[in-house]
């Protein structure tokens, strides 16, 4: 949440700035500087990344608000193509011109090379849990008749405190409880709580990976 606020800010401010300089700039940085900072949010805003589909619609949208703003009017578009005219004809430009031709394909081709370039990083597995689990869950424990509640999210293992206190009933619920484990959430957590069970990649959302520090404390 932090990593997404910080890149809102960040093209908040880009945005502002284009727009209180974009007299000074012109429209052709104007325009380039939006785009530039409509491509980088998309790409570095989100962790994890924005799926390939929302990162084409949304940067799709934004250069077609961008193409009807430069066509809005003769102005507009006069002011738009009269740097780019002047590089082309103007020998005094010659050096920039060539630049463009070399690096504008140079770009190009090193993008396409990145994509079809073999990656060992795995696609991260992104969980949308709705709706949203409880924080707090009620049970009655067999021969009991009263009903506990447990806080999920600001609550303690009451059987810690049996590991200092009686270690052997510590012990005797650490058998019982791998017992439940593997009756019941083995076959997708797997034999070493990494969510590579059996049924792990047939469950949406995934599974949670226990050996992930950031998963449990």
């Amino acid at each position: 949440m932090l990593h997404l606020l910080i890149a809102s800010v960040l093209l908040l401010l880009g945005s502002a700035a284009l727009f209180l300089f974009r007299k000074r700039l012109g429209l052709v940085l104007s325009v380039g500087g939006f785009s530039l900072l409509t491509v980088f949010y998309m790409a570095f805003g989100f962790d994890p990344p924005a799926p390939a589909s929302v990162f084409k619609l949304f940067t799709g949208t934004s250069f077609l608000a961008v193409l009807l703003y430069i066509t809005s009017s003769e102005a507009a578009l006069e002011d738009f193509w009269g740097p780019i005219r002047s590089i082309i004809v103007n020998p005094s430009r010659k050096p920039v011109l060539i630049a463009l031709l070399v690096g504008l394909p140079g770009l190009v081709a090193w993008q396409a090379m990145e994509a079809a370039r073999p990656s060992e990083d795995p696609p991260p597995k992104v969980r949308s849990v709705h709706p949203s689990p409880p924080s707090t869950i009620e049970f009655t424990a067999p021969g009991s008749s009263e009903a506990k509640t447990i806080d999920l999210l600001k609550g303690d293992n009451p059987l810690r405190a049996l590991e200092e206190s009686d270690p052997a009933a510590f012990t005797e619920a650490v058998v019982r409880g791998k017992v439940v484990y593997y009756e019941n959430c083995y076959y997708c957590h797997g034999d070493t709580l990494a969510a590579d069970g059996h049924y792990a990649a047939a469950v949406k959302p995934p599974p949670a990976d226990f050996t992930d520090p950031g998963t449990i404390a």
